[in-house]
């Protein structure tokens, strides 16, 4: 699992590079740059379970502020996320960051849950 983990940490790090030219970085670089060092840190088995369950309740939060735009996106038929952001396609940025707040709540969860049944499967032996 350390593989897996180094190579979750280091897409996070370059998801936290690509978001240096964003309008507002910091609160993405924070969400990616932190979900990045509890990867980095499960890997070399330095956990606390309160960690990924603190990141995941905030992103929880996040999520539910965005649910409206992202479900509005979908019910327009998910059209490209890809293009430029225009005034026309406001919805493009809150997606992307619904998307990108989701894989970081799943990369937390998978340590979390992964972390639980190792420690437990541990325990009973």
């Amino acid at each position: 699992m350390k593989y897996v983990y180094l190579a979750l940490g280091l897409l996070l790090a370059l998801a936290m590079i690509a978001q240096l030219n964003d309008v507002d970085p910091w609160p993405w670089i924070t969400l990616y740059g932190g979900c990045g060092i509890v990867c980095a840190a499960a890997a070399f088995n330095i956990y606390n379970p309160w960690v990924p369950v603190v990141g995941i309740a905030v992103i929880i939060v996040a999520l539910v502020t965005q649910w409206s735009t992202f479900t509005l996106w979908m019910d327009e038929g998910m059209p490209s996320i890809g293009d430029e952001m225009k005034a026309t396609h406001s919805y493009i940025e809150e997606v992307r960051e619904f998307l990108g707040l989701s894989v970081c709540g799943l990369i937390l969860i998978f340590i979390f849950l992964q972390k639980r049944f190792t420690v437990q499967k541990n325990s009973s032996l």
